[in-house]
């Protein structure tokens, strides 16, 4: 009997890691960003005389224990007790973002400067936070969060739900006016921060997941055109954005940012001084050239400390995640779980995607932070929760039998 039970137990346990074995490469990233940003972080309190225990804890820890926290409970509750709340979960968000974007609105509306509208707002338990003339973060108390990382999966879960209820009719204005309005109208909320980047990774998020699931080829090369001419649309029109632009095609210094070119000369000088193996952990000097550099451009220490090596590691890493979202996906029933999986296997990737090609010089640098490694809490513990939906969605599937995403392909 004893026997018996234990082999049922043994069984159990191999059937969860055959499915979850994403788990082990999530820690992995995670542990790369907790060692990478320890670094980085010591020689930013150094130069701040600031305690580095207080600050670790605070800004990469707390991420973390509360994404973990977040991706259990999500596990716990289940992927159909999300969907209920789907509607109640993009009204929130997009009360949110319309209420980041007043201060800009009244800048427009009344001619002052951000920093002065954004004062009218100073009394409130909730505030909106300026930061390098952007208006993308929220404080609550001492807490401060940004509502465009959480949105990114509620418009997410709503899409997919709704998704669900006309997967057997053709891709027509009538039935997909709906969710076109409500991605319009998140989308403008998040343009009016400044962040297109961040609209641009939501887009590709949802037409990756379409195009894989009901869209064709020549509908997604529409939405994709639609999105390259909006994208170069705003560049133009943005100065900062176009002279960001020019001096990345250039690769020459541009006298408008003078700023921004010299940080990003300085990332991709940092990573080239790591060659393949690095130069050693807190032996990097990048991190003290350049300020916040653990945010945004933490591959830059992780690159000089590291190499390159790590860098084509992470790569892989972030790769695998990608294939793990999609190959599920086509191994489920449900319809919502399937957008759900790949949306979020889709978002991560493109992300990271985005923020390696940035600094490496591939593509022009943009303030997105690379998933489970950049600091900052609300960027560490949404990308958690989304792995924490991608296994609520996987909960009640039995996946291991039925046949893969190649052979279906």
């Amino acid at each position: 009997m004893d026997y018996a039970k234990r082999k049922s137990g043994f069984r159990i346990k191999t059937s969860f890691w055959k499915d979850y074995y994403l788990i082990p490469v999530i820690l992995t990233i995670c542990t790369i960003g907790i060692i990478t940003a320890g670094s980085a972080i010591q020689t930013r309190t150094f130069n701040d005389n600031q305690s580095f225990g207080e600050e670790f804890i605070k800004q990469i820890l707390s991420g973390f224990l509360l994404g973990t926290i977040l991706a259990y409970s999500i596990y716990a509750l289940g992927i159909e007790k999300i969907l209920k709340f789907k509607r109640v979960l993009l009204v929130l968000s997009l009360i949110t973002l319309l209420y980041l974007a007043l201060p800009s609105i009244i800048s427009l509306v009344l001619k002052v400067d951000i920093f002065t509208s954004a004062s009218y707002f100073q009394s409130f338990p909730i505030r909106p936070v300026i930061r390098n003339q952007a208006v993308r973060w929220l404080s609550i108390g001492p807490l401060q969060f940004q509502p465009v990382e959480l949105v990114k999966l509620t418009l997410l879960i709503y899409l997919a739900n709704y998704f669900k209820d006309i997967q057997n009719t053709e891709f027509n204005w009538q039935y997909y006016k709906r969710p076109l309005y409500v991605f319009f109208i998140s989308a403008l909320f998040i343009l009016i921060q400044p962040d297109l980047g961040s609209v641009v990774i939501i887009t590709l998020m949802l037409a990756t997941a379409l195009f894989l699931l009901k869209i064709s080829v020549k509908q997604s090369l529409i939405i994709l055109s639609i999105l390259a001419l909006f994208s170069g649309f705003a560049i133009m029109i943005t100065p900062y954005r176009r002279e960001r632009v020019l001096g990345w095609l250039s690769n020459t210094k541009i006298q408008n940012i003078d700023a921004d070119y010299l940080q990003i000369q300085r990332v991709q000088e940092g990573v080239a001084r790591g060659g393949l193996w690095g130069v050693g952990y807190t032996k990097g000097t990048i991190k003290s050239s350049i300020p916040e550099v653990s945010s945004d451009a933490i591959l830059a220490v992780l690159g000089e400390e590291f190499g390159f090596f790590m860098i084509l590691i992470l790569i892989l890493l972030y790769a695998f995640i990608f294939y793990y979202c999609i190959q599920k996906s086509y191994l489920v029933d449900n319809y919502s779980k399937k957008i759900i999986l790949i949306g979020i296997g889709s978002w991560i990737f493109y992300q990271a995607m985005w923020n390696i090609g940035g600094v490496v010089g591939l593509i022009p640098l943009k303030g997105l932070p690379l998933p489970f490694i950049s600091e900052g809490g609300t960027s560490v513990a949404v990308s958690l929760l989304g792995v924490g939906l991608i296994l609520a969605c996987l909960k009640t599937e039995k996946t291991s039998s039925r046949k893969s995403f190649f052979k279906q392909s």
